[in-house]
């Protein structure tokens, strides 16, 4: 810090100190520094009150401002003096702080800064921000009238409390400060004496008389004349420095806010003033739990992300930072811990102590139950009717954690880890049944649905999975080989026809998105003649219309890459949609609304490819309607919450070919939005992370035709790191890997604009090498084999 700066920032200081505690801080002021502040602070004081109140002044006490008349001094510092005072004019009386500014010592910079004050607290309508009430000019000098707030500093408020209990104060204070960047408001000095707690427990923000408007940025600073007031040892490493300063400071302070609210102490203060800046710019605190055992190690990581000393390795908002809190004590992950499985199932597990609970008994009385079966089937024929029951007794255990305890972790965040546990340790027990499939249809249907449920967990993209998609496949082979075995039966009761219909259905849409779309067909189409079957046999079975509604929607989808005419497949999505419309009316189950939606959706794809926008857009928004709904009674489940991120980037791409860009990128930043959340709360999510990846790209595209090619740049890249990574942890899907070629093309073209052909021809290369495996499983459509070529010419070019 420079000699000047610590002049400054010297007297500043000093303002706001009296007596005793002044002399002690400018003893610690070096010796040059302390006589210039000393010459400032007789300067300042031998004005009088023609600049503002000295220590000694007279009191205004008594007199009028307006319709105000002041009572008392209660508070003063560099920037003037506050008074409790009350209105009397006749119409009503109320108390209030009344802050008078003035003088001629830096008096063009304080008038600026008072003036900014009144405009941000003008701004600033939030119930736990200190509200303005009045403004104006008395004898020379000018006032804020505003809320009188009489409470304790919050860390005086929060000493004793629990943990659970500081931290929801500490999310008040966060909410504060969000709402205020928000409009554009960063408050600069925050700190606990700045932050009040009621007798109410009402938190409440004071002073942002140094406030900075964010939209004043460089040229505000220009014009500054190096007023840069602050509390040293609440400031940043960007304050202590001098540089610009973002919301990224006042997370900063929020960061040191926690740490004192969990440990009692400031990391920054004490000592020398030479000293604190040294330790702001250099020193890493210790962990809270340090000073304060006790202390968890998610609150640990939460506090030092915030206190990064690079702006970018803090939390992005004090939204964020909160909602890592709102984590903390949910007791699921925190984002400040770098994840692993075996961190993110034991937050899982803290969390869901019944389910998990009830998931680890069940299992155990599965075990028990087939060893006492294994024994029982050894003893004499007197107690074949006992092993019979205990047999029954551990197919109904496995159907109920396959049916009844899967979806239900399937609703939560951060549970895919321990389901891909639960599949690995239900599938030894399925294993011992099978035997004895041979001869029991009953037992064979059982077997099916529920080697279908377990492969979706491991593989289906369409659901939240654990990513592993030989094992999904694996498993749906042990499946195909028991359907066959239905099939060759000749079985034609419902039952049989309902489980038959499941597989294929699954099948289908695993070969189609893993393996090929022709192999996919036979499934597809065997599903609808079953599910027709089951309508035939029950016109009025609500379930079999779903079932049918769902195969037709598979088979369209299926059709869709094998089929140059793509009417065929509009017309088996029409024929889908007309019974979820019907079973909207006659029975609105959550599912229905979710199959309707996901059709809607499936269909605004279609018209899209047909250049139908307008029907595109129109299909995308009652898909968005329906599955925003549904999030309202569900704002937890990820299931629910990337299906309303498909129906808006639906929205946005629509917009976006009909070549409205704005509505096109803000629909998709909002999608994109939703998904970064979803990937958060469970990193093992891998169907969420592609997810991720594709609207990132499609965001990417409008981004660069609108003509923002470094917003397209960054998100192009965004995108393939998001693919590079999943294709480390097993084989993308076929839409993933011709998505992949697509980004790196596109961010080769705009290497090439920028006049970086190196660059440009290595990502040019990488798009060939991604199609050339994209085509040796897919049939190309004609708009396909237009981009391939482009590829493959931009390629050849760089090879040369």
């Amino acid at each position: 810090m420079s000699s000047l700066s610590q002049v400054r920032e010297g007297f500043l200081e000093a303002l706001d100190l009296s007596g005793t505690q002044r002399e002690r801080f400018l003893a610690e002021l070096p010796a040059a520094v302390q006589r210039e502040v000393r010459s400032l602070l007789e300067a300042h004081e031998s004005a009088g009150p023609f600049l503002t109140e000295g220590e000694g002044a007279a009191s205004l006490a008594g007199q009028r401002i307006g319709p105000y008349l002041l009572v008392e001094k209660i508070g003063q510092g560099g920037m003037g003096v506050v008074y409790r005072g009350r209105r009397d004019d006749g119409e009503f009386q109320r108390e209030v702080a009344i802050k008078l500014v003035g003088g001629r010592l830096f008096g063009p910079e304080a008038e600026r800064r008072f003036i900014a004050e009144r405009r941000i607290l003008a701004l600033l309508d939030h119930p736990n921000i200190v509200h303005m009430i009045d403004g104006g000019v008395w004898n020379g000098q000018r006032y804020l009238v505003m809320e009188l707030v009489s409470g304790k500093p919050v860390t005086e408020h929060c000493a004793g409390l629990p943990v659970a209990k500081r931290l929801r104060v500490f999310q008040e204070i966060c909410a504060a400060i969000q709402y205020a960047h928000q409009h554009l408001v960063i408050h600069r000095d925050l700190k606990p004496c700045n932050i009040l707690v009621t007798v109410e427990g009402e938190v409440k923000l004071l002073d942002f008389g140094i406030a900075r408007l964010l939209e004043e940025g460089a040229d505000a600073d220009a014009a500054a004349t190096g007023f840069h007031p602050m509390t040293l040892s609440c400031a940043s490493p960007e304050q202590v420095r001098e540089e610009r300063l973002t919301v990224a400071t006042d997370v900063y302070a929020l960061g040191l806010l926690l740490y004192e609210l969990l440990s009692g102490t400031n990391p920054q203060s004490g000592g020398m003033r030479a000293e604190m800046a040294r330790r702001i710019l250099a020193v890493d605190p210790s962990p809270p739990s340090r000073v304060a055992p006790g202390i968890s190690r998610d609150l640990d990581a939460v506090a030092l992300k915030a206190l990064a000393k690079e702006p970018s390795r803090r939390y992005a908002s004090a939204q964020e930072m909160s909602a890592d809190i709102g984590r903390y004590l949910e007791t699921r992950p925190v984002l400040a811990r770098a994840p692993s499985r075996w961190y993110v199932a034991r937050r899982f597990c803290a969390r869901n102590k019944a389910a998990t609970a009830i998931a680890a008994a069940l299992l155990v009385a599965v075990l028990v139950g087939l060893v006492a079966f294994s024994w029982q089937a050894r003893r004499a024929e007197q107690q074949r009717a006992i092993a019979q029951r205990r047999f029954d007794e551990s197919r109904r255990l496995i159907h109920t954690v396959i049916h009844d305890i899967q979806p239900k972790l399937a609703a939560l965040n951060g549970s895919v880890t321990l389901r891909k546990w639960l599949i690995e340790e239900t599938l030894v027990y399925l294993e011992a049944l099978s035997k004895d499939a041979a001869d029991n249809p009953a037992l064979t249907r059982e077997l099916i649905d529920s080697y279908v449920e377990l492969a979706s967990v491991a593989g289906d993209p369409g659901v939240s999975n654990t990513g592993d998609q030989q094992r999904a496949g694996e498993i749906l082979g042990k499946a195909d080989r028991l359907a066959d075995a239905l099939y060759h039966s000749g079985a034609t009761d419902f039952a049989s026809i309902q489980t038959l219909l499941h597989f294929d259905n699954a099948q289908a849409r695993h070969i189609m998105f893993y393996g090929s779309a022709q192999a996919a067909e036979k499934y597809a189409q065997r599903a609808v003649t079953a599910a027709e079957r089951l309508v035939a046999k029950d016109p009025g079975d609500s379930l079999a219309a779903e079932r049918l509604a769902a195969a037709l929607m598979t088979l369209s989808n299926v059709r869709a890459y094998i089929d140059e005419s793509p009417q065929q497949e509009i017309a088996l999505l029409e024929r889908s949609l007309t019974i979820w419309q019907r079973l909207l009316k006659e029975k609105p189950t959550e599912a229905v609304q979710q199959n309707a939606a996901l059709t809607y959706k499936t269909l605004s794809g279609a018209w899209a490819d047909q250049r139908e926008f307008r029907r595109s857009l129109d299909a995308a928004l009652k898909a968005r309607d329906l599955d925003a709904a549904l999030l309202r009674n569900k704002p937890a489940s990820p299931a629910a919450q990337m299906a309303l991120a498909f129906d808006v980037g639906s929205v946005g791409w629509a917009w976006y070919k009909l070549d409205n860009y704005p509505k096109a990128v803000e629909s998709l930043r909002e999608s994109v939005a939703i998904r970064e959340q979803v990937v958060k709360a469970d990193p093992a999510d891998t169907r969420s992370a592609d997810r991720l990846a594709y609207a990132l790209g499609v965001l990417a595209d409008a981004e660069a035709d609108g003509g923002a090619l470094p917003a397209a740049r960054r998100d192009y890249l965004r995108a393939i790191d998001v693919y590079a990574s999943l294709e480390k942890r097993g084989p993308l899907v076929a839409q993933s890997v011709y998505r992949f070629s697509l980004n790196k093309h596109a961010l080769g073209e705009i290497e090439v604009k920028n006049g970086r052909t190196g660059a440009a021809c290595s990502w040019f290369l990488g798009a060939a090498d991604l199609v050339d495996r994209y085509e040796l499983t897919n049939r190309l459509m004609p708009e396909d084999r237009q981009h391939v070529d482009f590829v493959r010419t931009d390629a050849a070019a760089c090879r040369k």
